[in-house]
C-alpha cells in the first residue's frame, strides 16, 4: 500500500532530501525548507517519493520536482503524489500545476499523458548570472555609447 502524507518525523525529512539530492544533485546545499508544497509517498514504511511545489502565478503553482526511488518507478507511485498534490493545491484555489522536463524524459512525459497533463513546446532558459550580468553592462554601455554619438551628431556637440 502507498500512504501519501506530509513530512511529520526527522526521518522522513532526512529520506526526503536524500531521495531529492540522488536525483538532483544540485540540491545538495539547499533544503526542504524551499518548497511551500511538499508530500511524501511511502511504501513499506519508507520513503518512496516526493513531490515539491511552489506558487508561482495566482492561481498557478510551479512542479518543482518529483522523484521516485529509482527501485519502484512505473508502481504508480508518481500518480498517487500527482493526484494528492493536485487535491491539496485545489483546496488552496489552484486551478494549473506547472512544470518542465527535458525532451528526452520519456518516463516523466508518459506519466504526465497519462493524467490527461497539455505539453507545450517553451525554450527553458538557463542564465549564469556571473557571466550574464557583466555582459548585459556591457552591452548598456554600448548602448549609451550609440545615443550619446548620436546626440553629438544631431547637436553637434
Amino acid at each position: 500500500m502507498i500512504e501519501v502524507k506530509r513530512i511529520e518525523t526527522g526521518t522522513e525529512h532526512d529520506d526526503a532530501f536524500m531521495l531529492m539530492v540522488e536525483q538532483f544533485p544540485e540540491l545538495a546545499g539547499s533544503t526542504l525548507e524551499f518548497y511551500e508544497y511538499l508530500l511524501i509517498a511511502k511504501k513499506s514504511n519508507q520513503v518512496a517519493g516526493v513531490i515539491a511545489v511552489n506558487k508561482y502565478i495566482p492561481k498557478k503553482a510551479m512542479l518543482c520536482a518529483i522523484v521516485v526511488k529509482k527501485e519502484l518507478r512505473s508502481t504508480g507511485i508518481a500518480l498517487h503524489l500527482l493526484k494528492r498534490m493536485g487535491m491539496l493545491l485545489q483546496r488552496r484555489g489552484y486551478t494549473h500545476l506547472l512544470g518542465f522536463t527535458t525532451k528526452d524524459n520519456k518516463a516523466a512525459l508518459n506519466t504526465f499523458k497519462r493524467v490527461n497533463t497539455n505539453t507545450d513546446e517553451q525554450v527553458i532558459i538557463s542564465s549564469e548570472l556571473e557571466v550574464s550580468v557583466p555582459h548585459i553592462e556591457q552591452i548598456e554601455h554600448r548602448i549609451s555609447m550609440i545615443k550619446l554619438k548620436r546626440n553629438i551628431l544631431r547637436n553637434g556637440k
